[in-house]
Order: structure tokens, then C-alpha cells, then sequence
């Protein structure tokens, strides 16, 4: 895909085209956990699975829609937070070390989240690559649209 200017929406072909390649990259990703389920080897699932996350990544950036707000500021705005809520004592070093709110269970003891093996892991992101796709081309129709009919606007005589 080109490089977009800052100043200017992204082409919503390129933003297509990016979906159209995360689709094919499921097909991929579906058919390396498959073999891995055989084989043992997860390696290729798991390199296909960072590279779909990087690609959700960027693909999401360009779907930003707070102009106003960049992503940087809003991360330097959550890390803000999150400082207040340490200090005052809602977030909280649980025993596994990870920051987090203490949930008590029935017995009184401390919940600790609990960690998933390689392969139930690929196999929730799986599940899941279907949701974020769909839901990715949607906001990319959205966003379209949106510039579309922003286009038509000034297009359009007074």
C-alpha cells in the first residue's frame, strides 16, 4: 500500500485492498493452526497470528477516527489514570506480580487469572480473527462512507 500524507484521508481502496490481504491472511493462519493441530509445530500459526495482529494494528490506526485526539495522546492520557489509580489503591500488584483490581471468590482467597497453553490460545484467536475482520470492515465502510459523503459535500454547489 502507498504511504498517506498525515493531512489527508486514507485512500479507502487502500483501506479495502489491507482488508481484502487480512482475509487472505486468516485463510493462512486457519490452515497453519490446522497443521500444527497434526504436527505439533505452531511456530508457522503463531508467526501468521503476530503478523495479523500487526496488520489489525495499522489498519485500525488508519481507521482512527479522533482527529482531535491522537493515539499517543490518548495512551499518555490512560497511563495518567492508571497512576491515579494506583495511588489510590484501586489498581493493585496482584500475586502473579501483574497490576490489577483483587477479586475475592467465594472461598476468600485472591482470583488469579489463569494462563492459557500455546494451542488454546491460537485456537481463541481464531474465534476471535472473525469478529475483529468483520467488525474492522465495517468501521473501514463507515469510514469510507464518511469520506465519501464529506467529498460529495464540497463537490456539491451552493
Amino acid at each position: 500500500m502507498p504511504p498517506q500524507s498525515k493531512n489527508q484521508p486514507p485512500n479507502c481502496a487502500n483501506l479495502r485492498e489491507a482488508l481484502r490481504e487480512l482475509k487472505e491472511k486468516q485463510a493462512e493462519f486457519r490452515s497453519a493452526l490446522d497443521q500444527g493441530r497434526t504436527t505439533g509445530d505452531l511456530k508457522p500459526a503463531q508467526a501468521l497470528k503476530a503478523e495479523i495482529e500487526q496488520k489489525i494494528a495499522s489498519l485500525k490506526e488508519k481507521l482512527w477516527p479522533f482527529k482531535e485526539l491522537s493515539q499517543p495522546e490518548l495512551e499518555k492520557q490512560y497511563q495518567t489514570q492508571k497512576e491515579i489509580f494506583q495511588k489510590t489503591g484501586i489498581l493493585e500488584r496482584l500475586s502473579n506480580g501483574e497490576l490489577g483490581i483483587k477479586g475475592i471468590t467465594e472461598t476468600g482467597t485472591e482470583s488469579v487469572e489463569i494462563k492459557i497453553e500455546e494451542l488454546g490460545e491460537l485456537e481463541q484467536f481464531e474465534n476471535a480473527l472473525e469478529g475483529y475482520l468483520s467488525e474492522l470492515e465495517k468501521e473501514t465502510e463507515e469510514f469510507c462512507a464518511i469520506e465519501e459523503s464529506k467529498k460529495n459535500l464540497e463537490i456539491s454547489p451552493r
